[in-house]
């Protein structure tokens, strides 16, 4: 089993207040394992992606045993969906705070304390959301994040292009806090599925939230061409295959559009860079 102590939460934050310890443990050990570890540990606070405080969720919904100390859930590195947000107060009794950071930048954004939305961290990040001519879009839709960095003096970002893609939020947030606000983190630029008459779509399609499912642990949609898609599944025994058919009707639906989808059951879903989930493959000049 890979996992880590240290003595504080990193350098960043120790200089600011001390911090107390702090465990960590692979993403990619099984759940079962992540789940005895977290009980063993019981901590104060569990901070991981939503694709896999999601499975936790499943397993203490099912097993219980969920730490009894657990305060505070927070997830980053991937968008959070308000099917993970619920399933996770359902599992912890708690809510789901969210952040969202880039490796090369550090935080860009906080979940608001009175909304879901997030608030750009404005006083170390210039943060652009712009569309495919490089205008900046308007509240309520989507751009490309680009980031110029403030505090970092010994190797500037200047304009830096993430990759990644954000829905502009309100102009205005009434907890008072005058930062601009991102309404949601879609994702990766290559998570956006293709139509047949060349738009771009960000999917809404979640198995997760279908009702009467079971024993689905992981998924992931792969664009082979356009019309043609693949879903894989990661199941267990209480997965029924008869679910396949629904999946792909709703896959369907959310495309708006004709296209052929074929499930396929497999054992794993190789994650993407920085172990992070990716729901969605599209085309690779997507």
């Amino acid at each position: 089993m890979r996992e880590v102590r240290e003595d504080n939460w990193g350098a960043a934050t120790a200089g600011l207040c001390d911090t107390g310890p702090a465990d960590g443990l692979a993403i990619t050990e099984d759940i079962p394992a992540q789940a005895r570890w977290l009980a063993e540990h019981n901590p104060d606070l569990l901070v991981t992606q939503p694709g896999n405080l999601r499975a936790l969720a499943d397993w203490f919904l099912e097993h219980g045993g969920a730490p009894a100390r657990l305060a505070c859930l927070r997830s980053t590195g991937e968008p959070l969906t308000p099917e993970v947000r619920q399933h996770a107060q359902r599992a912890f009794g708690l809510p789901v705070e969210d952040a969202y950071s880039a490796r090369e930048t550090g935080y860009l954004a906080l979940q608001c304390p009175r909304h879901e939305h997030l608030h750009v961290q404005e006083e170390g990040v210039l943060l652009e959301l712009l569309d495919e001519a490089g205008a900046p879009v308007p509240p309520g839709s989507a751009g490309r994040v680009v980031v110029t960095v403030l505090h970092n003096f010994a190797s500037p970002l200047v304009r830096y292009d993430t990759g990644d893609w954000a829905v502009a939020g309100p102009a205005a947030c009434d907890c008072g806090r005058t930062l601009a606000t991102l309404a949601r983190v879609l994702g990766r630029g290559r998570n956006r599925l293709r139509l047949r008459d060349g738009r771009l779509h960000w999917p809404a399609f979640d198995p997760w939230r279908l009702p009467d499912v079971h024993g689905l642990l992981d998924w992931q949609v792969r664009q082979r061409e356009i019309g043609r898609f693949e879903l894989l599944l990661v199941a267990d025994d209480r997965f029924d295959p008869a679910h396949q058919d629904l999946f792909a009707r709703a896959l369907v639906a959310d495309l708006g559009e004709r296209c052929d989808v074929t499930c396929a059951r497999v054992d794993r879903i190789d994650r993407g860079p920085g172990a992070r989930r990716e729901p969605f493959i599209g085309l690779p000049d997507a």
